[in-house]
């Protein structure tokens, strides 16, 4: 699978390579999408990441970004939830496009490899998912990242020292950072649907107009 160093040995090159232990990796993963959409319609996740620190894109080093492996949650007001698509993945190498279960896309799996033309951005957008929304939804459905279910890792970082061998930083490693940030879109009822909110607030005040006007006229009896 991806091949990582012991959190032992990776730890003493950490501080055999910086000018203090303290020094660190930084990875940010975050979502963009619109803020608010209309019930009834589909729109799309954009997800990213960024890395920055120790051993990333410091002019000693050939380093990128490697791959990724992790699950998306959607939670919130779950009856706005019509559906999610697999992922579109935006890496030139897809190797799982996520299964959507519920309010889940799970286990979404990528590479970014050097033998097939590797992109060199940081950040990049890793790959993007479409969510329907339910004709009568109301109120916010918000995205959450997840590592998957084979280990605490969801983003790795590739680097090849002009001398030596090869290896990878992990987003979970000991001296790395992740701060994943979650997304919330607000679903705003349709124009038909709050008709017929408004058409049924108004049944209920003419049913109650009616029992009013029924009660005085029994008690003036």
């Amino acid at each position: 699978m991806i091949a990582q160093w012991s959190n032992a040995f990776a730890a003493a090159v950490f501080c055999a390579a910086a000018a203090t232990c303290g020094a660190q990796t930084y990875f940010d993963l975050w979502f963009e999408a619109p803020e608010s959409v209309s019930a009834g319609d589909t729109f799309t996740v954009e997800v990213w990441a960024g890395a920055s620190g120790l051993f990333v894109n410091d002019g000693l080093n050939i380093s990128l970004f490697h791959s990724l492996l992790m699950s998306v949650e959607v939670s919130g007001d779950l009856d706005s939830l019509a559906s999610i698509s697999p992922a579109t993945i935006h890496t030139n190498f897809a190797l799982n496009t996520g299964a959507p279960t519920e309010n889940w896309l799970v286990d979404v799996m990528a590479f970014n490899l050097l033998d097939f033309g590797f992109d060199p951005d940081n950040p990049m957008h890793l790959f993007s998912f479409d969510v329907s929304t339910t004709t009568m939804g109301r109120g916010t459905l918000t995205f959450n990242a997840h590592p998957s279910s084979t280990g605490p890792d969801m983003l790795w970082w590739f680097v090849q020292p002009p001398t030596g061998d090869s290896f990878y930083i992990g987003s979970a490693d000991d001296a790395s950072v992740l701060t994943a940030n979650p997304f919330a879109v607000r679903v705003i009822p349709a124009p038909a649907g709050v008709a017929i909110l408004a058409l049924g607030g108004v049944a209920s005040l003419r049913r109650r107009r009616s029992f009013q006007s029924g009660s005085l006229r029994a008690i003036s009896r």
